[in-house]
């Protein structure tokens, strides 16, 4: 019986959910308080097809750029699991760092740097004020040892980011099964298609 052989495994590569669809996670913000936030799927289709979106740390343009879609070295495509990402990390200082820091598990979570985002608000029956992120622009995706939304994570080398990728679609159906039950346990109010006034900041990272 003849395996057959594995492809070269990239050296320098970074990948990750950048957002997983549904999951839900709690915002701070100063104008509107504690709320629940999840984002809707396809929510970053304009921005992906942008081609313009950075791979940074911690949301500091000032420590430079990781990788970009300007030159092909970020990857960025959507699924029902979510927003995945896929940085070629390029032979610098800022490369070795984000290489470094992932590899030795300090930086595993990501974030992203959201733009005009479209929102829809309702209850849950808790009385807990629910944001859906409908559709947004994306200015950078961050690598961060600590993002808003938990289920947003990154991993370097071959096995830990498929185990990612394996971990996003099994969680997606789980994720849809507590979505029909919720919905049909909920009541709710919703504002449909009014952009969103409320610019919150994420939690200090």
């Amino acid at each position: 019986m003849i395996i057959p052989a594995l492809p070269p495994e990239p050296a320098r590569l970074i990948a990750g959910w950048a957002v997983r669809w549904h999951s839900p996670a709690e915002i701070t913000c100063p104008t509107r308080g504690k709320f629940i936030e999840t984002i809707e799927p396809q929510c970053f289709s304009a921005a992906v097809a942008s081609g313009v979106v950075d791979l940074i740390f911690s949301h500091d343009r000032r420590r430079g750029v990781i990788a970009t879609q300007r030159n092909g070295s970020l990857k960025l495509s959507q699924d029902s699991a979510g927003l995945w990402f896929e940085a070629e990390v390029g032979d610098s200082a800022i490369g070795d760092e984000a290489l470094e820091v992932v590899r030795g598990a300090g930086y595993r979570a990501a974030s992203v740097g959201m733009t005009e985002a479209l929102s829809r608000w309702s209850y849950d029956r808790d009385g807990r004020h629910h944001r859906a992120i409908m559709s947004a622009g994306l200015r950078e995706i961050s690598i961060c040892s600590r993002g808003a939304h938990p289920s947003a994570r990154i991993a370097a080398g071959r096995l830990p980011i498929e185990r990612l990728k394996a971990e996003g679609r099994l969680d997606r159906l789980a994720r849809a099964e507590a979505e029909v039950a919720s919905q049909r346990a909920w009541g709710s109010a919703d504002i449909r298609g009014l952009p969103d006034p409320y610019r919150c900041e994420r939690p200090a990272l």
